[in-house]
């Protein structure tokens, strides 16, 4: 009914960008986003600088997957709306998803800089760094030579600080104990990092936020064995990710069993 209503508005005003915006929401409900979108475009079109409809043309693309668009809009309306903690905690999702971490690291920063207790901004912020420096886990687990970036420890040491506000300010659930645990294997701490695991929920054994960080932390600590069992559970919903895949391949070595490793 509220739908008809609007169908009923917009054809008499066919230049309103509120009854767009509200033609979007109703499309929203009913799960029809394509047309949500169109709808909330068509808003933005009309009337540019209004927050509102950037916003929802933003969250509509992000809800999709579009994180290319959802980007785009968000930074538009992060000129006319800087210090929107959310904003740039959305803002910052969707360079992560798009994994263009660098991006996403700024973003995040400014989210914690607008609220420095909010454990969503710094746990994404520890959480862009780990990924963003992630090769070096793979190298060390390749025993490769990988020369460290000029500012390798000062933002590692900055991912750190961040998950351990957000560990602290969440009570240690369990993606903070994780991101946590994954910026104490950047600091070549991981007796640490297990010991930090070890306090999650047995169920998500395997199923660590990164995938393989389980088995990582385990194969670090010399159990080789708990290692693989990790692997494969992680395998199961992440096969496509090489780091596991050398991973699993080192596990199975260090425990002798070398056809499974090739």
């Amino acid at each position: 009914e509220a739908l008809y209503i609007l169908r009923e508005a917009h054809a008499v005003n066919q230049s309103d960008p509120e009854v767009e915006y509200l033609m979007a929401l109703c499309y929203e409900q009913m799960s029809r986003y394509d047309q949500a979108i169109e709808r909330a475009r068509r808003a933005t079109q009309r009337t540019a600088n209004e927050p509102r409809y950037l916003r929802k043309l933003g969250d509509l693309h992000a809800k999709q997957g579009q994180w290319a668009e959802a980007q785009q809009t968000y930074h538009q309306l992060s000129k006319l709306q800087p210090q929107d903690r959310s904003l740039a905690v959305a803002l910052g999702q969707s360079a992560l998803n798009l994994k263009e971490y660098e991006n996403a690291m700024t973003a995040f920063r400014h989210a914690v800089l607008l609220d420095g207790f909010d454990p969503e901004a710094n746990r994404l912020l520890a959480q862009s760094i780990a990924l963003h420096f992630r090769p070096f886990l793979l190298a060390q687990l390749a025993q490769a030579e990988l020369p460290l970036a000029p500012n390798f420890n000062a933002v590692v040491t900055e991912g750190l600080d961040a998950a351990q506000r957000a560990y602290d300010y969440s009570s240690g659930d369990h993606a903070s104990t994780e991101v946590l645990a994954h910026l104490y294997l950047l600091k070549q701490e991981p007796e640490t990092a297990f010991a930090l695991l070890q306090r999650t929920d047995p169920a998500l054994f395997g199923r660590a936020l990164f995938g393989e960080l389980d088995g990582i932390v385990l194969l670090a600590v010399g159990d080789s064995a708990r290692a693989v069992e990790a692997f494969q559970h992680a395998a199961r919903t992440n096969k496509d990710n090489p780091l596991l895949w050398l991973a699993y391949s080192v596990a199975s070595s260090e425990m002798g069993n070398l056809e499974e490793a090739l």
